[in-house]
């Protein structure tokens, strides 16, 4: 091995984000875009209420009862 292999060697330094690190919700939704659900609840709280007074967004696919379930069971997830 030469010493010219060696300079091209990048370090990866890898970061803890913290507790107040938020992705781009953008690139979030566009990971999400393309993907077979079956149900899709979408939940985000704004950073200003929007012109109807709402700080809260809400949309998917599923009804309510549906959309309850899936809370339960990320919660179960992320606690």
């Amino acid at each position: 091995m030469t010493d010219d292999a060696n300079t091209n060697v990048e370090y990866l330094t890898l970061v803890d984000p913290g507790e107040h690190f938020r992705m781009d919700p953008d690139v979030v939704l566009e990971g999400a875009k393309g993907r077979k659900y079956k149900r899709l609840l979408i939940i985000g709280e704004l950073e200003e209420p929007d012109e109807d007074g709402e700080d809260l967004f809400l949309s998917g696919n599923a009804n309510i009862g549906e959309s309850l379930i899936l809370i339960e069971l990320f919660k179960r997830t992320v606690i």
